[in-house]
């Protein structure tokens, strides 16, 4: 039986989820209960060891029955986000139709009924943590693992695909991803700023022109928490890494008029453009 690719559903390979199971899951046992959200015909059901207790949830009643009778495991009819649970899972798994708001919503069902250190793991398309905004929501309760895996294994499979691991933690870290914070800090900075750091025509002194243009919105001398300030606008950012690189740059190439106080060279104030009102 197949899943209706137009609507973003691509079965697991059986073999693929048994591995799958296998290498994430080797300890699963009687103690555990698994949700199979999405469950299709069944094949995460049927990779799971025998004495693990284990539910799906499918909306195609076709499908369900396929699913329930070679599984032998109850599979309950109708949308997960809405059906009622038989039991608190200890893991949730399954590969989901590519819906970003179905994953989040069971995401936040998820977070209510499983404990610390258990988790939700699933096939996803890639282009779901494509932006920093996207991931660092999710990240704001889960700690997040993922690894890619062949988009080839799925027939007729157009889009890179992961298995993404969301693990509830008192303290949440991101695990295979690198500068999703620091982007975001970026895309929150005031629009003069933003454009600086983020726009196609960055230069190499990038550095130099945020201070600068700092400088000039403040009359041509401030102290290091105002240009902080003018750069950062009311939304203050989670990391510090940008602070520090301008705080550097002042050290090394900005007059010190007094203690943290910085201004432009004079001949650069006179030939500058009438001083910018500060706009927040």
């Amino acid at each position: 039986m197949k899943r209706d690719t137009s609507l973003n559903q691509y079965f697991t390979p059986q073999w693929a989820a048994e591995l799958i199971v296998k290498h994430y899951y080797p300890n699963l046992g009687r103690n555990d209960v698994v949700f199979d959200i999405g469950s299709g015909d069944g094949r995460f059901l049927r990779a799971l060891p025998d004495e693990v207790t284990a539910y799906g949830f499918e909306v195609d009643e076709a499908l369900a029955k396929v699913a329930q009778s070679t599984s032998g495991r109850e599979v309950i009819v109708g949308d997960v986000r809405h059906s009622p649970f038989p039991a608190n899972p200890t893991l949730i798994i399954g590969n989901p139709p590519f819906e970003l708001s179905l994953v989040e919503d069971v995401l936040t069902r998820g977070y209510e009924c499983l404990d610390y250190n258990q988790e939700a793991g699933f096939v996803l398309p890639v282009y779901f943590f494509q932006t920093a905004d996207t991931l660092l929501k999710f990240h704001e309760k889960w700690t997040i693992r993922h690894d890619l895996m062949p988009r080839n294994m799925f027939q007729n499979m157009q889009k890179p695909i992961m298995f993404a691991r969301f693990i509830k933690e008192r303290k949440t870290t991101l695990v295979g991803f690198y500068l999703y914070q620091e982007t975001a800090d970026m895309l929150s900075l005031r629009k003069q700023f933003k454009t600086l750091f983020l726009g196609n025509e960055s230069s190499s002194n990038v550095w130099g022109e945020a201070i600068d243009l700092a400088l000039l919105e403040l009359g041509g001398k401030a102290t290091l928490k105002d240009i902080y300030r003018a750069i950062e606008g009311k939304r203050p950012t989670k990391t510090q890494f940008w602070k520090e690189a301008i705080r550097k740059h002042l050290q090394k190439y900005y007059q010190k008029l007094g203690p943290a106080l910085y201004g432009l060279e004079s001949n650069l104030i006179e030939s500058s453009e009438p001083q910018l009102a500060m706009s927040f």
